[in-house]
């Protein structure tokens, strides 16, 4: 039989590395945009792992350690996009933002949405799937499609 309380107490879970590690990530963003902002360049957009440059020239790199390492920075283009500079860029809230290349759009980043046109005006969907364990807990059935409609409080009145 198979029991669905825990009965085992986790041995990998350590809050105060937890808090050390993501307090150390912000710091060094911190030092990074400083960094930058001392060179003149505007910063519009940050999130735990990225720094979004405003009026950047092009061929301009700004004072980040770039490269594929752990620890380095990326240069994030569009799909298919060999240039460094996103020509138009919307920024909506926190985690929601849209690139625009010549009238497309060429990248949609919002957070919690899986199927999104990049218009936070209107209601966005999230299409994901139901995973064992959340079934169990829940009483329902598990590998089932879920449809959820996200809205911005922000944005959808």
């Amino acid at each position: 039989m198979v029991s669905l309380e825990a009965t085992i107490k986790p041995v990998c879970n350590f809050f105060p590395i937890a808090a050390a590690i993501t307090s150390h990530a912000r710091v060094n963003l911190q030092a990074n945009i400083s960094a930058a902002q001392k060179e003149g360049l505007k910063v519009v957009y940050c999130d735990t792992d990225s720094i979004h440059f405003y009026d950047l020239e092009e061929g301009q790199k700004p004072p980040l350690k770039i490269g594929r390492e752990l620890g380095e920075w990326d240069l994030e283009r569009p799909k298919g996009s060999t240039d460094d500079v996103v020509h138009e860029a919307v920024y909506f809230e926190r985690k929601a933002y849209t690139w625009t290349h010549n009238g497309k759009k060429v990248k949609i980043k919002h957070k919690g949405v899986s199927q999104s046109d990049g218009d936070l005006t209107k209601p966005q969907m999230n299409v994901s799937v139901r995973k064992y364990k959340t079934a169990k807990r829940r009483g329902l059935e598990a590998g089932v499609e879920v449809r959820t409609v996200k809205k911005s409080r922000k944005w959808v009145k």
